[in-house]
Formats: structure tokens, C-alpha cells, sequence
């Protein structure tokens, strides 16, 4: 969060500053009603939603897999070319990354707290936790294929990054032809 919200408003502000201030504006909709936080965190959602298939569909065109996607080597090493092994560092690389993973789920053990907010509950649940699954599987999936294939970023400089969706979007697109939409994805990308 720290990392995105600086990259919109500018780095003057450290990181814990936004992490403390979210996290204060979440407990205080949740203070005032669950269903009020229940209904924002729907609405923010389905934005992130719009802007991961905006993005994909952006990206699609501008995408090099063998390239950019398959640009580091065993030793963690940049490959100018590209065209490296699907799985540099094995087997021991994947199970590495999966603590990095994990925090695409934690979203889904909220599910059930949402039962009480539910008209029946007995039948929503179990469709809500199959869809947001099915979702999320479908979108980390593209986003981790697509994402580091586009030209000019790569998974080498997504290794590092604290702002991967914003390089993408900064890749494709530039400085140009954001207008107030960068407010929300990038405002910075006339400095990369």
C-alpha cells in the first residue's frame, strides 16, 4: 500500500504513514457498520477488477513472453535477451516465492464474516467463496503471466519493484493518455 500510494502522491510521505493511516480508515468504516465496509470493500473491488482487465487487455498487444518474461538467469542475474528457463532457480525458487503469494488469499478468509450481512446465508456462502476464489485464481494467474511479459518491463526489474502493476502501466502507456486516471494508477509515469 505504502509503496502504491506514494507512487500516486509522491515519496515525501515515509511508508508507515500510509499503512497506519489505511489501516485507520478500515477500522473506522468497520466501527461505524460492517455492512457500510462490507459495501465499500465491494465497490473497491470491482474497481480493481475493472483496472486488472483494463490492464490485461492493454497489455495483451505489448506482450513478449520469451523475451521480457524469461529475463533472469539461475544465479538471479539479468538476461538481456530473455529466452531463460521458465523456473530459473527450480523447484526451490517456486516454493521461495509462495510466502510472497499467499497475501492474494487472505482476502477470502474475510468471506464468512460476510454471513450475517447475507440473506441466506446457507446458499450465498459457499457460490461467494467459489466465485471469489475462481476470480482470484483467474486474475493472479494473468497478472502473474502478462504482467512481466510486457515489453519493457520484465521479470528481472519486477523483482525489485514495490510498484509492479504501475510499471506495467507506465510501460504501455507512458506518460501519455492518462489524464485523471493516473491519479489512481500512475501518476509518476512521467518520471520512468
Amino acid at each position: 500500500i505504502g509503496a502504491y500510494l506514494g507512487a500516486i502522491v509522491g515519496d515525501q510521505v515515509p511508508q508507515w504513514v500510509w499503512w497506519v493511516g489505511t489501516y485507520a480508515v478500515f477500522l473506522a468504516l468497520n466501527m461505524l457498520s460492517v455492512a457500510l465496509s462490507f459495501r465499500i470493500t465491494l465497490l473497491v473491488t470491482l474497481a480493481s477488477l475493472a483496472i486488472l482487465l483494463f490492464f490485461i487487455a492493454s497489455a495483451l498487444p505489448n506482450v513478449d513472453f520469451d523475451r521480457w518474461a524469461l529475463d533472469i538467469a539461475a544465479d538471479g542475474s539479468l538476461l538481456p535477451d530473455g529466452h531463460g528457463e521458465l523456473f530459473p532457480m527450480g523447484i526451490a525458487g517456486v516454493l521461495a516465492s509462495l510466502p510472497f503469494a499467499v497475501w492474494l488469499y487472505l482476502a477470502i478468509e474475510e468471506l464468512p464474516l460476510a454471513a450475517e450481512e447475507s440473506i441466506d446465508p446457507v446458499c450465498d456462502m459457499p457460490k461467494g467463496i467459489v466465485l471469489a476464489m475462481v476470480t482470484l485464481v483467474v486474475t493472479a494467474l494473468l497478472i502473474a503471466v502478462v504482467n512481466p511479459a510486457v515489453v519493457g518491463v520484465g521479470a528481472h526489474r519486477l523483482a525489485t519493484s514495490g510498484e509492479p502493476l504501475l510499471d506495467g502501466f507506465r510501460a504501455i502507456f507512458g506518460g501519455v493518455g492518462f489524464g485523471g486516471f493516473s491519479l489512481f494508477l500512475a501518476p509518476g509515469n512521467s518520471q520512468g
